[in-house]
């Protein structure tokens, strides 16, 4: 066994057990409990761990200059680290069916005319999203409400969390349609677009080559170009759809009216001007609630001024 292998091995042996304990407390205690506990898990992470918390805050520090002082970055740093361990726990909390219900009454849906109406040109949907609020059980709703909605989601490159996370997901009442390649990937989502059904992709993702260079936040980031390019050949309309969480840890689902696309004639033209309103309106979104989106990803580090 190589050295990767033994510590990807490694690792699996030690999130088995995490999960095995978590499996048995989700099963017996309700919501509320893991909730504080990601209260205080998130203060103490943001404490204890300068490095977590330093990232979150050069990130806003990149995005907002000299906008909002250095004391509401630390707050929104605290928040966003708390907002990522209630995400995880509700996730989680899910895997016991008998847990699903009381999640799904806590998210309210807004906005389903746009997505009804975005349905009836009968050729699917792409949902859009980032990484933002607890976009992880957007499904659980939608497919409860009745829609076909399936997420495409990253493989883990390890493969024995892979495969310890692949049968937890079984349990989760939400259809998963793995990035394991392009091939794949396309395969299950052309089918299921000419079905009328919704596709999820979570849009936000930085490419570090071979995306599409758009303005996010005044700063040129890489972007994949995949919700734009499957819209063109398809012709499946793009809507935005955003988690929010409140103050009181209920969601609402906000759907947006269908993306207008450009009528650039050059597909690379179009494809770009497409990944930049995306962008510009998951940069709208981020701006009205700051402390649920994903500040912890290397985007802007990885890149000169």
């Amino acid at each position: 066994m190589s050295k990767k292998r033994f510590n990807q091995y490694l690792g699996y042996l030690v999130e088995r057990p995490f999960f095995a304990v978590l499996y048995v407390l989700l099963r017996i205690a309700p919501l509320s409990c893991f909730l504080r506990a990601g209260n205080i898990l998130g203060a103490l992470v943001t404490r204890l761990v300068p490095g977590h918390r330093h990232r979150i805050i050069n990130n806003l520090t990149r995005a907002y200059g000299n906008t909002i002082s250095r004391f509401e970055k630390e707050l929104i740093s605290r928040d966003v680290t708390i907002n990522l361990f209630k995400n995880f726990l509700e996730v989680s909390y899910t895997v016991h069916r008998d847990n699903q219900p009381g999640l799904i009454t806590a998210i309210r849906l807004q906005g389903k005319e746009h997505l009804d109406k975005a349905l009836q040109k009968g050729k699917g949907v792409i949902a859009v999203s980032a990484h933002q609020g607890n976009f992880s059980i957007m499904g659980l709703k939608m497919r409860a409400e009745g829609y076909p909605f399936h997420t495409v989601i990253r493989e883990i490159s390890n493969p024995y969390r892979n495969s310890l996370y692949a049968r937890y997901q079984k349990h989760l009442g939400q259809s998963f349609i793995p990035s394991r390649s392009l091939k794949h990937v396309m395969r299950n989502i052309l089918p299921a677009l000419r079905r009328n059904e919704i596709i999820l992709l979570i849009a936000d993702e930085h490419r570090r080559h071979g995306g599409i260079a758009v303005t996010f936040f005044d700063h040129e980031d890489l972007i994949a170009p995949g919700p734009a390019v499957l819209s063109l050949r398809t012709g499946a309309p793009i809507v935005p759809m955003f988690m929010i969480r409140h103050q009181d840890d209920t969601h609402t689902l906000a759907i947006q009216p269908p993306l207008e696309l450009p009528t650039e004639k050059d597909p690379r033209d179009a494809a770009a001007a497409i990944t930049q309103m995306i962008m510009s309106c998951i940069e709208q979104q981020v701006r009205a609630y700051p402390s649920q989106w994903f500040w912890t990803q290397r985007r802007w580090q990885a890149r000169s001024d």
